[in-house]
């Protein structure tokens, strides 16, 4: 277990925090401090884990907002229920 976490656990932390923040409803709140105790404990760098954490985060956040900015009307409009409610509620820009 502990050579998969050496190995991976950056890049699962990565995948898992940006994904996230990105608004796929992942856990990655409870990655992180894994990833934390695993830094506690010498199996992750510690550093390595608040860097991939933060960048993580930030590229989630941008790569939802681009989502939501080009295609966020087409994909509420594609269901009815959403469709009249996108119709009432979101501006048109």
């Amino acid at each position: 277990m502990t050579g998969l976490v050496q190995n991976y656990g950056l890049i699962a932390l990565y995948l898992i925090v940006m994904l996230e923040s990105g608004g796929v409803p992942l856990p990655g709140e409870t990655a992180l401090i894994t990833a934390g105790i695993f830094g506690s404990r010498g199996d992750l760098p510690i550093a390595g884990v608040i860097a991939v954490a933060a960048a993580a985060a930030i590229v989630g956040d941008n790569l939802g907002y681009w989502v939501g900015r080009t295609g966020g009307r087409k994909l509420l409009e594609r269901w009815g229920p959403l469709a009249r409610w996108s119709e009432r509620v979101l501006p048109w820009s």
